[in-house]
This record gives C-alpha cells, structure tokens and sequence, in this order.
C-alpha cells in the first residue's frame, strides 16, 4: 500500500474538510485532517501510518556519485563515477570554494555543499556519496591554490602524495618522412591524458609539439617521438622509428649538380689541350721556317 484509503463525514454538514493525504514512506507518515466550521473555527485530526519495509527488499548498495559540483575551479581528470582521486586548481584569489555532489542512484543520499577555506598550496577535501542501505563511497580532492603573482611566474610544487596516472598506449608517427615534409601523431594514449611530445633523431632532441618538419639535417637518420606524462599523469612512451630521406626532387638536383660541374671540368679540360697543341704547333712552324 502506498496511499492510506480514508472515509470521513464532518458531524456539521455545513462544515468543510480539507486532507493532506501524501504518498506512504517506508516508517512513520502523518495524514493530516483538518474540520472547518460555518464560522470559521478549525479542528484538525492526524493520522501516524506506519509502513513496513518489504521483508524480500534489498536496499542499495551504490553510493556513487553522478557529479561533483565546485564553486571554482575544474576537476581533472573529468568525472567519472567510479574514479575517486582529483586535482582542482584554483587561483591565488580564491580564499575559499564550495563543494557539493549528486548521487547516481535516486535512492541513495546527495552531498550537501560545505564551503572550505583555502590556504596556499595543497587542500586536501574528502567528500562521501551514501548508498540507500549505508555503504559509502569517498572522493577525494587535491585543491590547489596557486601562488600569488608578484610579476614573476612561480614554481607549483604539488604535494607528494597526489596519486599519479601511468599513460598507456601507443604513439605512431603519421606523414612521409622526407625532407621538407611535416610529421605528425596518431596516439591510443588516455583521451584525458596531459603530456608533452619530444621529436628526436638518432636519440638526438631535435623539436617539441605534436608536429614535426623534417630538416636536411635528418636525412638518413631515424625519427622517432616520445610522449611525456605530465601534470596527474607520469611515465613515457615511445613510437617506432622512420627514417627521414631525401626526396627524388633533390637527389636529381645533386646528381644534376654534379653532372654541371663534370661538365665544366671536361671542357677546361679539352680547352687547355687545344691551347697546348696550337702552341705547339706554332713553334714547330717557325722551326721549319728558320
């Protein structure tokens, strides 16, 4: 039963009646009732229903939350129901933030808002989704409350005991590794993973970013870029190697070049016999002559 079923007759009959009639809980609910006379005079009569839970119900267990609500600031990584360690940064600024959550399950307890006064540095905030039968979920916060800028960039030094996120997966050099062309990533790492690529050749740092233009320098030699975690997210991951090479375009510019200077060489070359034999030539007349 969810609803009390109620039959009532006012003893007046000019007399109205109004009930307040509301859905059963599960334990105690008051039906209220209340009498009002010709003149105005009222009585009012309450009902205690008390509703028994279903002895085959099993209460929930999910105390999950759907959301983590904050007054400033973003979690990182995103939310996700069953991650339960993030970072939020805030500015120098905020002295203070407010932080609430909803639960997943309709039946289990939201998380009232607390506000939390800030100190530079690290905060660390736990908050708790309560499941319908008493279980618990707990999340914690790492808040951090950048320095204040003075017109110099500080250094962050985040506390020791952040749990950090390993990157997996896998970067692929994407693009023809000629000379002159441009390189880039295909990677399976974390979509919410923070990292920075380094370019190399022959193990060499030759560029950052997630692009790369291959050098004349490069040539022959085999690129390769590493993915670096950073921020909540640490470790390293390396792509297989490409080796750069020179296009057709310029190696038959070379070959073209040295055929140019071949050349050159071949007609000095015949120049200075032609010089030599009319020199000769000419003296062996004026021998004859004499």
């Amino acid at each position: 039963m969810s609803k009390l079923s109620l039959s009532y007759t006012a003893e007046d009959s000019k007399a109205t009646i109004a009930i307040n009639n509301p859905n059963l809980i599960i334990g105690t609910t008051d039906v209220v009732i209340t009498v009002t006379s010709e003149s105005g005079a009222k009585k009012t009569y309450t009902i205690k229903v008390t509703r028994e839970q279903d002895p085959n119900y099993k209460a929930s267990s999910d105390a999950r939350l759907s959301e983590i609500t904050l007054s400033s600031g973003a979690l990182s990584p995103i939310f996700d129901s069953d991650k339960t360690d993030y970072i939020v940064y805030v500015p120098y600024e905020t002295a203070t933030i407010t932080v609430g959550g909803k639960a997943k399950d309709a039946k289990a307890q939201n998380v009232t808002e607390k506000s939390f006064n800030l100190i530079e540095g690290e905060n660390k905030v736990t908050i708790s989704g309560i499941a319908e039968d008493g279980s618990k979920k707990e999340y914690s916060l790492h808040i951090i409350r950048m320095p204040e800028y003075i017109g110099k960039v500080p250094d962050i030094s985040i506390g020791e005991n952040i749990e950090k996120v390993s990157i997996a997966g896998e970067i692929i050099i994407k693009g023809n590794p000629e000379v002159g062309q441009t390189l880039t990533i295909a990677s399976t790492l974390q979509s919410e993973a923070a990292v920075d690529y380094e370019w190399y050749a022959d193990s060499k740092l030759v560029g950052t970013g997630n692009v790369y233009n291959v050098s004349k320098e490069d040539a022959d030699k085999v690129i390769t870029v590493k993915a670096k975690g950073t921020g909540t997210y640490e470790g390293e991951v390396v792509s297989k190697g490409v080796k750069a090479i020179e296009s057709d375009a310029q190696i038959i510019k070379i070959k073209s070049n040295e055929g140019v200077n071949y050349i050159v060489v071949i007609v000095l070359f015949l120049v200075a016999l032609a010089i030599g034999f009319m020199t000769g030539f000419g003296t062996k007349r004026r021998n004859i002559a004499d």
